[in-house]
């Protein structure tokens, strides 16, 4: 029922499961566990365990985990500014002609001295600090779960933040699966590491904490307001909704779904959301036609790019949103520091629903 941070390598006809050690400024994988593709199903067997519950993480626990990173981010900057011998809140004021900062010969007389020089030991103490704060963060916020079971009865259970990575995980596999013609002869412990240690250098999984120092002049903290307002351009009625995911500094969270609109190719769902972002450029719009006994199916999917010139006068600004698959969601955001900044725009019945029957505000 605990939750560990796993590195998953899918092969032509192998999964692995590994935990990345790092020390001495080097990396390596610890191989957890390791079976062959034909080894694995997303449903249980008579032999199968029981999948463990694994508690959800509460957003009180998660907001405090997140003032903790902002707090060392603040730490970290300010400590930037020392290190450069110049304090951060005037650094804009040291710049040379054509708006340079002092040149590196000058620098390195500052960084010299003996005070600077424990600022910068002071500072890599806080990025060590940062990378913990921010991996306990990465711990706590997946809930959405995707299920292995293996014939000898093992059932592994993953938590992924994003509808999108667990979908595409589920997917690959089954890919791999139905491709995967030939029997390899199976690989000693020995190959099994170097395959995974061949995978260090190419790896998308970036370092934890090294992208929340990045510029936030380009990325947005606060809270939208997002109102999912319509679709069209779908090829049959579906009984479809709208899930909203927003990235965290690179990192896809699952933040708003929608209620389902039955059996239509112009869904309406005039839904809004408030959704507290930090580090925040892109927000994924996925649609899925409800299907009760194959599990729900992903019609398509598209991304907003947020930018400061749209969103940066608190009004809305309209988006429509094309699906790589079929048809188009419309989106309108508004932006705001706090949440008192956000203006609702008025409901679209004008008599609103107060004692209107309940068949009439569904229909």
């Amino acid at each position: 029922g605990q939750r560990k941070y796993r590195h998953l390598f899918l092969f032509d006809d192998l999964f692995i499961s590994a935990k990345l050690k790092v020390s001495n400024r080097s990396e390596q994988y610890a191989i957890k566990w390791y079976c062959s593709l034909n080894d694995i199903s997303f449903y249980p067997t008579p032999n199968s365990e029981s999948a463990q519950t694994v508690p959800v993480t509460s957003n009180i626990d998660i907001d405090n985990l997140k003032a903790k990173i902002a707090a060392v981010k603040a730490d970290i900057r300010q400590e930037q500014g020392m290190c450069e011998g110049v304090p951060s809140e005037q650094l804009e004021k040291k710049k040379g002609p054509g708006g340079r900062h002092p040149s590196t010969t000058s620098l390195t007389s500052v960084t010299s001295r003996p005070g600077v020089q424990s600022t910068k030991k002071s500072r890599d103490r806080l990025k060590r600090k940062l990378a913990e704060q921010e991996a306990a963060l990465w711990l706590a916020l997946p809930s959405l779960p995707l299920t292995l079971y293996r014939r000898s009865g093992k059932t592994h259970r993953f938590l992924f933040s994003s509808d999108v990575a667990r979908g595409d995980w589920k997917r690959d596999i089954s890919t791999q699966q139905k491709d995967s013609t030939a029997t390899l002869s199976p690989l000693s412990p020995l190959e099994i590491q170097g395959l995974a240690e061949s995978c260090l250098e190419m790896r998308t999984v970036r370092s934890l904490g090294s992208v929340n120092l990045k510029d936030d002049d380009n990325v947005f903290t606060g809270v939208l307001y997002v109102v999912v307002n319509s679709g069209k351009g779908f090829v049959k009625p579906i009984d479809c909704y709208v899930v909203l995911e927003v990235d965290y500094y690179g990192h896809y969270v699952r933040k708003a779904r929608t209620k389902i609109c039955k059996a239509s190719q112009d869904p309406l769902w005039e839904e809004g959301f408030h959704i507290e972002v930090e580090g925040t450029q892109f927000i994924k719009v996925l649609c899925y036609n409800r299907a009760r006994m194959m599990g729900d199916e992903l019609c398509g999917q598209g991304t907003i790019k947020l930018e400061k010139d749209d969103l940066g006068s608190c009004h809305y600004h309209d988006y429509t949103v094309i699906l790589d698959k079929q048809g188009c969601i419309m989106v309108s955001i508004q932006y705001s520091t706090t949440l008192e900044g956000i203006h609702h725009r008025r409901s679209v019945s004008a008599s609103g629903v107060f004692g209107v029957s309940l068949e009439t505000v569904v229909a």
